[in-house]
């Protein structure tokens, strides 16, 4: 049988003052295909996306009275968790703040 292996993505999601937000939530898309997972922080802010196909992603967190944070290129790896932090900031739903990460 062959195997496909998976990945995982998990973190938090705080504010500027690093309170944890429960119940923001959290969709990763996989860029090259875009499938999509998406789950809510728990009580300590925390989530976790599992069995995801590995590539690069995109991280949407949005929360109502918070700007929406995008995390640009999270890379996920077979067999591996990959752990972000993100911390969305006090603002209309409109809004939007994107992150981009870039590798040397």
């Amino acid at each position: 049988f062959a195997q496909t292996g998976t990945a995982s993505l998990v973190g938090e999601v705080s504010d500027s003052q690093k309170q944890v937000i429960p119940g923001a939530t959290v969709t990763a898309t996989h860029v090259a295909t875009s499938a999509n997972q998406t789950t809510t922080t728990d009580e300590r802010g925390n989530f976790r996306l599992a069995n995801l196909q590995p590539g690069i992603y995109s991280v949407k967190v949005e929360l109502a009275g918070f700007k929406t944070a995008i995390v640009e290129r999270v890379t996920l790896q077979v067999d591996t968790v990959t752990r972000e932090t993100v911390t969305l900031e006090v603002g209309g739903i409109a809004e939007t703040v994107s992150v981009v990460i870039a590798f040397a």
